[in-house]
């Protein structure tokens, strides 16, 4: 899948209400901010980057972001969380198929994330499955999903995981398939607390 077919989003809209209201994204992992790293591979696989923030933050030149030169864009909804920075990344893609990425992810790979835009061919959207649940937020959303996350943002029910109780198609990338991609197991790991934070660091070292 070319780099014209494949749009990328990176969620930034949170509070981070755990993390005392810091900016995840800048959090240094390895030498690097986590959007540093994050871009350094979704710059191979998308012409098409963009940055998500909530309904009424700044924008363009105005917004902390902007010094890393993409398309910046807020929530058309306000107040729907993760699931309206999805929409919002539906709403303004150009390319048939959508990454969505939660801005705290340090460990994306490459490789795993050009395997899962192409499974979204033929489905609705493609998200990575483990005991713990879905990731929606490490997921390819084909254009066609954007219905199903606005009837969702209709109900006023903002858990992202409930789109998958609906009928729309979902191809499931499991434990098996996503060892081959993360033998350590620490690609789909997030920043949400300091603890995540300090596990994060101890994992750049245990390499």
């Amino acid at each position: 899948m070319g780099a014209s077919a494949v749009s990328a989003a990176i969620l930034v809209g949170g509070r981070a209400r755990r993390m005392h209201g810091l900016d995840k994204s800048s959090l240094d992992v390895d030498g690097l901010p986590i959007l540093e790293r994050q871009l350094a591979v979704l710059r191979q696989l998308s012409d098409d980057l963009m940055i998500v923030t909530r309904a009424g933050a700044p924008l363009d030149g105005e917004s902390p972001y902007a010094r890393v030169g993409l398309r910046i864009v807020s929530d058309v909804i306000s107040d729907g969380g993760p699931l309206g920075g999805i929409h919002a990344a539906l709403v303004h893609a150009h390319a048939p198929v959508t990454l969505v990425v939660a801005c705290d992810m340090p460990f994306l790979s490459l490789e795993f994330l050009r395997h899962l835009a192409a499974r979204v061919e033929g489905v609705d959207v493609a998200v990575p499955r483990t005991p713990d649940g879905y990731h929606p937020l490490c997921a390819a959303y084909a254009h066609t999903a954007r219905p199903f996350v606005e009837r969702q943002l209709a109900t006023g029910v903002l858990k992202v995981s409930a789109l998958f109780s609906m009928d729309l198609r979902v191809a499931e990338l499991g434990p098996a398939e996503l060892a081959g991609f993360d033998p350590e197991g620490r690609m789909l790991s997030n920043v949400n607390t300091p603890h995540d934070y300090r596990q994060a660091l101890s994992r750049t070292l245990d390499r």
